[in-house]
């Protein structure tokens, strides 16, 4: 499940001393929650997983599974009376496509959170009146919305203007849990994330993965990227990591969390390379332009070390291959 360079890296995190800690992750099945649960196994720590079903990570440790709709999650968890530690990636479901963005725009007076959204803020009520010793939300840098073609830098004092339904949902949350955490006295950290890549899961933009896994060796394939594309790709195992790095450090705050800017010829090359095909780019217009570069006031988050994008790219392929293992779904199929 490990790549070479996570585990290299967990090695080294490994011999710090730290507390015992219960590591609750809602919102586990996923992805992303997948990446967490293996870098907090790696690690030796005991985590649960809060969700609704299993997914992935019950496939692998179904003891740690807890359904969240069962009467008994809240008491299995409160009889463990060690610190606990509650990460929150369970996402918004509100989200409007670039097209609506661009036509209709985002009405922030009659803007409200989902029915979903509302009944995860009172589990995570529910949770805090357990006793949660620290608190990390998963944001996105899409609640700076607009700031991405009006700055020419981003960092977490930024101004937030977000103008889809995915980028306010996650603004409104991280206010409401900040809230949430001055009145039941609990550090918080929020992480505002770039675009996630990781194991079992295709990159955005690049949805084409199983397609051209059907081809030939050094096939001929045209992709259909703009010119100013760009993403700064953050790998699944780096943020598990580093979730990590910020509860082992007492880190609270805000925090922007991405990779290296990678453009459309990066993306081309990298396919190229990992899949052997000769990939190239039709300029196409876009309504999806991120022109902005996300950076962080923090040395050592700039200094964190992430893995390179293309090595990130060939562990994404070669993981497909647990899936007949362990029985497992992929967003990245042969």
């Amino acid at each position: 499940m490990l790549d070479s360079f996570t585990a290299r890296q967990v090695n080294l995190a490994i011999n710090e001393s730290s507390p015992d800690n219960l590591y609750v992750i809602l919102g586990g099945s996923g992805f992303l929650g997948l990446s967490i649960s293996a870098v907090l196994d790696a690690h030796g720590y005991t985590w649960l997983n809060l969700d609704v079903d299993g997914g992935n990570s019950a496939k692998i440790w179904p003891e740690n599974f807890v359904n969240v709709n069962s009467d008994k999650f809240i008491t299995k968890i409160s009889q463990d009376f060690r610190p606990k530690i509650l990460i929150n990636l369970a996402a918004p479901t509100t989200h409007l496509s670039n097209v609506q963005r661009q036509n209709d725009g985002l009405d922030k007076t009659t803007f409200k959170l989902g029915a979903r959204e509302i009944a995860l803020f009172h589990l995570v009520e529910q949770l805090f009146e357990i006793g949660i010793e620290r608190y990390l939300f998963t944001s996105s840098i899409d609640v700076y919305g607009q700031s991405f073609i009006d700055s020419s830098y981003i960092d977490e004092y930024s101004e937030l203007k977000p103008n889809t339904s995915y980028g306010e949902s996650k603004r409104l949350l991280e206010e409401m849990y900040s809230d949430l955490c001055n009145r039941f006295v609990t550090s918080y950290s929020c992480i505002r994330l770039g675009h996630i890549y990781g194991p079992f899961e295709h990159l955005y933009y690049t949805r084409l993965l199983p397609y051209l896994y059907t081809l030939q060796p050094k096939s001929q394939v045209k992709l259909q990227l703009p010119s100013d594309f760009r993403r700064q790709y953050i790998y699944s195992l780096d943020i598990a990591r580093f979730i990590v790095f910020l509860v082992k450090n007492k880190f609270d705050g805000i925090f922007n969390f991405v990779g290296d800017s990678v453009d459309y010829s990066q993306v081309c090359q990298v396919f190229k390379n990992s899949i052997n095909l000769n990939i190239s780019n039709e300029v196409t217009p876009s309504l999806d332009s991120y022109s902005a570069l996300i950076g962080t006031e923090y040395e050592y988050i700039r200094s964190f070390p992430k893995i390179d994008f293309e090595l990130g790219i060939q562990h994404c392929v070669n993981t497909i291959n647990l899936c007949g293992v362990y029985g497992l779904r992929s967003r990245i199929s042969l």
